[in-house]
């Protein structure tokens, strides 16, 4: 019996260091964890700082709005006395106000 109960506890203390480094990897991964977008673009959710190094658990959604950049349609109001400066089907910069954000080239 104590061949056998021996026997027991030497496998059991295997099968707890297999776990333990099992353990160990899955923190490693948690903490490098990326999520990724199938589509490129910017995201567009308010307030994603706010969820900063919080956990997202298993069953709570998360969706983030993404924006592909590529294909965008603007509406722009232009004074009369420009006209002269807008063809159609001719390249134009758009430059937002906030100085931090970059501008656009279109048609």
């Amino acid at each position: 019996m104590i061949a056998t109960a021996q026997s027991q506890m030497i496998t059991q203390q295997q099968a707890i260091a297999t776990l333990k480094n099992r353990l160990s990897e899955l923190k490693t991964l948690k903490q490098n964890l990326t999520l990724r977008s199938p589509i490129a673009g910017v995201i567009l959710t308010n307030h994603l700082d706010l969820r900063q190094n919080q956990e997202l658990k298993p069953t709570e959604d998360f969706l983030l709005e993404i924006a592909e950049l590529s294909n965008l349609t603007a509406t722009v109001d232009i004074k009369e006395e420009d006209l002269e400066y807008v063809e159609n089907h001719k390249p134009v910069t758009f430059r937002p106000r906030q100085a931090k954000l970059r501008h656009y080239t279109a048609t």
